[in-house]
């Protein structure tokens, strides 16, 4: 859930921004991010760089 709260405070928001807010590892990110994803409860739209997360 709280990255869901980040998601909507800031869908620009990055996994590296993510782990530092919540105090755990990228890859503890990486890996909740693609769990959400393949849940289809968020996506990620755009470019790496330039992208945005979109909640479904």
């Amino acid at each position: 859930m709280a990255i869901i709260d980040i998601i909507k405070e800031n869908p620009n928001c990055t996994q590296s921004q993510m782990a530092e807010l919540l105090g755990v590892s990228e890859k503890t990110i990486e890996r909740d991010t693609a769990e959400l994803q393949s849940s289809g409860i968020i996506k990620y739209e755009g470019e790496k760089k330039n992208g945005a997360w979109v909640l479904r």
